[in-house]
């Protein structure tokens, strides 16, 4: 379900506030961490797409962001480990 079509369409303002909850920590996560690319394309790399590896002078992320990102996504259901 997407949140924009719980609010917009379906005026279901409580899902929507359910499903905002659930995606809150990999939205402070994007917002705060400072690492906006490399966390977006090791989710895509995660999710089976091609997110690729970060450009120059960006370097990889360090294992336990992956660990962190990969929690992230997981309980929002995006991919199970």
């Amino acid at each position: 379900m997407d949140l924009s079509d719980l609010v917009a369409n379906k005026k279901n303002l409580d899902a929507a506030w359910t499903l905002y909850k659930k995606m809150l920590p990999l939205l402070r996560y994007l917002e705060y961490a400072g690492k906006t690319q490399k966390a977006l394309k090791h989710g895509l790399d995660k999710m089976g797409l091609c997110g690729g590896h970060s450009s120059s002078p960006k370097l990889p992320l360090h294992a336990a962001e992956r660990v962190k990102i990969d929690k992230i996504l997981q309980d929002l259901g995006v991919f199970q480990q």
